[in-house]
């Protein structure tokens, strides 16, 4: 019966010990607090890639962009294409642009073979002057912004130049091959 006693005795205070609030606050854990594994790093590192693809100009216009002189419709340019980045390896690359008296302004996402994605905003301007000649290539320049993404990438930001050439081929076909390249820096 004493053992009985001794045992139902230090449940009990076991039990009403675990009801206590601890003695000081540097023994409290808060239970919104983040873990340390849960606290993700923000990493400032260079962002460099290359894709190649294709460029498409949609005259279903799904952008909704509006016509601008010397072209006769309105018409959505995107680009698709593959390639290799800076901490996501192996890329899909989709971006989309109305042409604008101020550029080519236009959004971009980039997949990798996980699933993260990265996103942004960018605004390009044919390098030269003079008319497309059909059978040759021209160049852009783009300066890029990263507004976010998905995944590892959920808060990113960023800034990139990137540089691009299409082998114009002209309207008859709506598509011509393309590449691009980027360097600048992300944050996530």
């Amino acid at each position: 019966m004493f053992w009985r006693i001794l045992a139902t005795t230090a449940c009990v205070l076991v039990l009403a010990s675990c009801q206590q609030q601890p003695a000081g606050p540097s023994t409290v854990r808060s239970a919104t607090a983040p873990t340390a594994a849960a606290v993700q790093h923000e990493q400032d590192v260079p962002f460099a890639g290359d894709v190649k693809g294709v460029v498409i100009y949609d005259p279903s216009n799904p952008k909704g962009c509006a016509a601008v002189p010397g072209q006769p419709f309105a018409i959505t340019t995107r680009a698709e294409g593959t390639g290799t980045t800076l901490h996501m390896g192996t890329v899909e690359f989709d971006a989309g642009h109305c042409q604008t008296p101020q550029g080519m302004l236009g959004d971009w996402v980039m997949t990798g073979a996980n699933g993260d994605k990265v996103v942004g905003t960018y605004v390009a301007f044919r390098v030269g002057g003079g008319p497309l000649v059909v059978g040759e290539w021209f160049h852009l320049s783009a300066a890029v912004a990263i507004t976010g993404g998905t995944g590892r990438f959920r808060n990113a930001t960023g800034t990139a130049e990137m540089t691009g050439a299409v082998l114009w081929e002209g309207l008859a076909d709506l598509e011509s091959p393309g590449e691009w390249h980027w360097e600048g820096r992300i944050s996530y």
